[in-house]
């Protein structure tokens, strides 16, 4: 989010993470809604467009005290985690809360108001003297158990990772840039887990929602054409096709015969190749028409004119 020269953001996984709903609720605060993922680390990250000024940037994280950051104009910064020696810091993670079925919380009004929200809140200040190593410790309170029944139940914390190795710890003196200017400009990012996101319509369900629709349509398509190639392999081939098939080449070829065209237009070693096989079909149709079975027709003889030739050729 960037407001009155000063930006912040997100970042988690080396990314930064979708702002949704952003919203400016005066003219020195602006809000959001950011997705959060559980026992994963992220940063405060904040560049500054003034042209003299500091910044001083302090850091609130569910109602809790982070630490603060001096960034010099036109420069940027992150904030990762809470420095607990001088060369270690514990980084922010987002966090499951943790559920008990008791009535009576141990959770703070002031936490429990402020639970799910990144406060980042930007002073414009004027640096002076000289950076000097100073470690000063700092309690952060945890977070307890919230009831089951509560509205905040599936949501989630952040709370403070291992302990990493940093550098040394400088600390810069400063005063207000404009006495009695107060807090120049604020920035609340509202976390929550995506599914609530979602189910709250912050986060829109169409792209989503039409991609289940490709992929079910995708994997219905392709169940339906194996149901095909499973009908297609199984089912037997009826008997009259076979026999269609097989009279499908001699008939072809008995009709080309009749219809072919004349011995001018064809060439004529292709038309003793292709008669050759038309020939012996015809032949074979002959063969199969003499077995056919003829009555026979008595010739009768007078008895009497036995042992003489009779002359049954015709007359011209």
């Amino acid at each position: 989010m960037l407001n009155r020269a000063f930006e912040v953001s997100i970042v988690s996984g080396g990314r930064k993470l979708e702002e949704y709903d952003v919203k400016l609720e005066d003219p020195k605060t602006m809000t959001c809604y950011i997705p959060s993922e559980a026992n994963k680390s992220f940063s405060i990250s904040f560049k500054s467009y003034f042209e003299e000024a500091s910044a001083s940037v302090r850091c609130s994280i569910d109602g809790r005290r982070m630490g603060a950051s001096v960034c010099r104009a036109r420069h940027s910064g992150t904030r990762w985690g809470v420095r607990v020696a001088p060369q270690f810091r514990q980084p922010f993670q987002f966090s499951e809360l943790s559920i008990t079925e008791e009535d009576n919380c141990m959770i703070s009004d002031r936490i429990m108001e402020n639970l799910g929200c990144i406060e980042v809140k930007v002073y414009r200040v004027q640096r002076y003297g000289r950076n000097r190593e100073e470690f000063k410790s700092s309690d952060i309170p945890e977070i307890g158990s919230i009831n089951e029944k509560s509205k905040k139940a599936g949501s989630h914390c952040v709370s403070l990772g291992a302990a990493r190795r940093c550098t040394s710890h400088r600390r810069t003196d400063s005063v207000p840039f404009v006495p009695g200017e107060g807090c120049w400009v604020t920035f609340q990012f509202r976390y929550r887990p995506r599914a609530i996101l979602q189910a709250q319509g912050i986060i829109p369900r169409e792209l989503h929602a039409d991609n289940n629709c490709e992929s079910s349509q995708s994997s219905q398509s392709t169940t339906s054409s194996n149901r095909k190639r499973r009908r297609s392999t199984n089912d037997p081939v009826p008997a009259i096709d076979n026999k269609a098939r097989a009279q499908q080449p001699l008939r072809t070829t008995v009709t080309s015969s009749k219809s072919s065209p004349s011995d001018s237009e064809r060439p004529p070693k292709r038309l003793k190749r292709e008669m050759k096989p038309n020939l012996c079909l015809i032949q074979e149709v002959i063969d199969l028409t003499c077995d056919m079975k003829r009555e026979v027709s008595p010739v009768h003889l007078a008895t009497h004119n036995v042992g003489t030739v009779i002359d049954l050729t015709l007359d011209d």
